[in-house]
């Protein structure tokens, strides 16, 4: 028995000596990764026949999968985590995910709320919950939900953005507005708030902000696709055809259906 312990105990240190290597798989998604992942993968189901209780492994045998588009697998190993540690908040808000990126948004929903009994800090449990209700059209409770998330950690730049996308569907454009300008304050680097404050302006009216949201989002992102899109919508709005082709040269570098959009408004402007 000691021996055999002995060995055991040296067979579950190579293992995690293995994944701490291959630890960059847990946040790894790309395709050219698959190898590396089935690697990571293979090391956490062999960790499991030495300790088949150990939740973290099959918490992150989840992440794994996830990473690796196998969903369901992904789902599987986060419930069989919380079915041997039903106190497991991680587990529940990775279980979340997985169901939310599936288009199981009420599944996602339980999940979440689980989640936060345990833990009810998380505010990136509540920012996640508040999607999930704003992708089943539970516009309400997204915001409430949001601004949960805020009141845990005011500088979420995120769910300050999120909040504003849930204020422009609710018809409160201005707050939406004054929503978007507060993430962008925290990380001025956002580009996607500057996309949202820009679709804000353009939907009250004001172009020549939004020409200069855009403008900035594009910035940040050349390769926004949508705001650069959009500018030149709002260009057309203004009559400017040269903003709109200097819109439509670089977007059918990156999106020719849009940038053939883009083309029909600019002759339009003849």
């Amino acid at each position: 028995m000691i021996v055999s312990s002995i060995v055991k105990q040296s067979l579950l240190f190579l293992i995690f000596f293995f994944l701490l290597i291959f630890s960059s798989a847990l946040f790894i998604a790309d395709a050219g990764k698959s190898g590396r992942n089935q690697k990571a993968i293979d090391a956490y189901k062999q960790a499991i026949r030495i300790n088949p209780e150990d939740t973290k492994v099959y918490n992150n045998l989840g992440i794994v999968y996830y990473a690796s588009g196998r969903k369901r697998e992904a789902i599987k190993a986060f419930k069989q985590a919380i079915g041997i540690n039903p106190d497991y908040a991680t587990a529940y808000y990775n279980l979340g995910v997985a169901y939310r990126k599936s288009g199981r948004n009420r599944k996602a929903i339980d999940v979440y709320k689980q989640g936060i009994r345990i833990n009810p800090e998380d505010a990136e449990a509540y920012n996640n919950l508040g999607v999930a209700y704003s992708k089943s059209g539970r516009n309400q409770e997204a915001i409430e939900t949001y601004k949960q998330a805020i009141r845990i950690n005011p500088d979420y730049a995120m769910a300050h953005n999120n909040l504003g996308i849930a204020y422009r569907k609710s018809g409160r454009n201005q707050e939406a507005v004054e929503t978007y300008k507060q993430a962008i304050k925290i990380n001025p680097y956002y580009a996607t708030a500057y996309f949202n404050l820009g679709v804000a302006y353009r939907y009250s009216g004001n172009n020549q902000e939004a020409v200069k949201t855009y403008k900035q989002a594009t910035k940040i992102n050349p390769y926004h696709v949508k705001a650069h899109y959009n500018l030149g919508l709002t260009y057309f709005d203004l009559n400017n055809r040269g903003g709109l082709f200097e819109e439509y040269e670089i977007l059918v570098q990156l999106d020719k259906e849009l940038a053939s959009g883009l083309l029909i408004l600019y002759n339009k402007l003849r």
